[in-house]
């Protein structure tokens, strides 16, 4: 799987950078972070969309909460749902072309919010 990084920038202008794997096939976009017991510190997973899409994610077999962040095809986050272990998390109802799952209360910590913006630097 290729890593890269998903780099924030805040309404204000603050950048913020988390590593990320990234799931590229529908096969690594199936497993995700699932059976995983932990995610190693500052790093996420990426899962791109092309075209975007409705996307729905799943907590099955993901031992950890995490922050889903949904961007769409502008780079624009338009939902964050805070993912705990096995709950069914919502998801929005407009296509995204980008969800980041990021260690649980990672978007709160850096000051993410809905309307800031999120690119995909892969390595």
């Amino acid at each position: 799987m290729r890593t890269g990084r998903a780099v924030t920038t805040r309404a204000d202008g603050a950048c913020t950078a988390l590593d990320v794997e990234i799931a590229e096939t529908d096969a690594e976009k199936a497993i995700g972070l699932s059976g995983r017991a932990a995610l190693l510190p500052g790093w996420g997973m990426a899962f791109p969309f092309a075209p975007a899409r409705l996307v729905g994610m799943t907590m099955a077999g993901v031992y950890f909460p995490l922050d889903m962040i949904f961007v769409d095809e502008g780079a624009r986050v338009v939902w964050i749902e805070e993912a705990t272990p096995y709950a069914e998390p919502r998801a929005p109802l407009w296509p995204v072309a980008l969800v980041v799952e990021a260690p649980g209360g990672w978007a709160r910590a850096v000051g993410l919010a809905v309307g800031d913006w999120v690119q995909l630097w892969p390595s």
